[in-house]
């Protein structure tokens, strides 16, 4: 948490997954990270992978999923 908390990972325009079961605090580091994130001058979007399927998918079937992934 110490190295994600660097925000390195925004500045190499990497990406952050938590896995496990549920109840093991996974949403509330997203929530921190992206807090930290927006307390650092950057924007911010916390998506939940299910919301980010689902909003990939409506692209698609709209023909406009490349121009949604620039947007992302």
């Amino acid at each position: 948490m110490r190295e994600l908390r660097t925000l390195r990972f925004v500045h190499e325009a990497g990406n952050v997954l938590f896995l496990g079961p549920p109840g093991v605090g996974k949403t509330h580091l997203a929530v921190a990270l992206t807090t930290e994130a927006i307390r650092a001058g950057f924007s911010a979007q916390f998506v939940t992978v299910q919301e980010l399927v689902q909003d990939l998918g409506r692209a698609a079937r709209a023909g406009r999923l490349a121009q949604r992934l620039r947007a992302a």
